[in-house]
């Protein structure tokens, strides 16, 4: 028989007796979601489609003004033998109402309309593997005004203001097992308050140390929206330092 490299993800009235493989945090019912699958990337992309229908069912509802009970989604697919292409990915679902047919199927529609991770799949898209420090680099570079520069050999770093005379608002040019990125992280006592949270990931820069200049491994320690407001306020400290005439406008 062909893996379907099925998955099944319920909440609430209509959570899972069974064992399940994991059960996470929802914000749409206190007892959580149960999610039963294998730890493989076939399951987990289909588990991500289930997921993002479970939840969807939930959102929808709310903007309907319909009580769900609980919700059970069960989804599976399977693959190319050769090129490992999706053949595609279905997916039934369950929901615990006291909605009427009409209405439920309306809402069902809703959510297979809108459900995110579905219409990305559906979609398609690039997925390539890149370096940890190159995907903080495009982050920095999407900032207004911000350009790229290697002022010395293997140093990349992000500037902001007119070439030749712009400041660097992020070092990133220090590339191996745990790459990291150099931030302004405000005066050197705001500095220090990282360098307690994350002793093991975050270091004071050399040189650039005493005024305020952290080294923040990207290995993960620091939660990633946190990298992302660490640079953001890096690059508005530098911005706000510059000539009127220099800020991007």
């Amino acid at each position: 028989m062909t893996e379907r490299y099925a998955v099944t993800v319920t909440a609430g009235s209509l959570t899972s007796a069974d064992e399940p493989t994991a059960r996470f945090p929802h914000r749409w019912t206190a007892g959580g979601v149960s999610v039963t699958a294998a730890f493989t990337g076939a399951h987990l992309l289909h588990l991500a489609t289930a997921g993002c229908v479970l939840n969807d069912v939930y959102r929808e509802a709310a903007e309907l003004g319909l009580a769900v009970e609980g919700v059970r989604v069960d989804a599976s697919g399977d693959f190319d033998v050769e090129s490992w292409r999706s053949t595609g990915v279905e997916y039934t679902v369950q929901v615990d109402t006291a909605a009427t047919a009409d209405e439920l199927a309306n809402l069902l529609a809703r959510v297979d309309a809108v459900a995110e991770i579905p219409r990305a799949i559906r979609a398609g898209a690039p997925v390539r593997r890149v370096a940890a420090e190159d995907r903080w680099l495009d982050y920095c570079l999407d900032k207004p005004g911000a350009w790229r520069d290697e002022p010395w050999e293997d140093d990349v770093v992000a500037k902001v203001g007119p070439a030749g005379t712009g400041k660097i608002f992020a070092f990133l040019g220090l590339h191996g097992v745990a790459p990291s990125i150099g931030l302004k992280c405000g005066n050197r006592e705001e500095a220090d308050l990282l360098l307690e949270r994350y002793p093991a990931a975050a270091s004071r820069m050399p040189y650039l140390g005493q005024h305020g200049w952290n080294s923040i491994q990207l290995d993960g320690t620091v939660p990633e929206d946190e990298v992302r407001e660490l640079i953001d306020a890096s690059y508005a400290m530098v911005v706000a330092k510059l000539p009127r005439s220099h800020r991007p406008a």
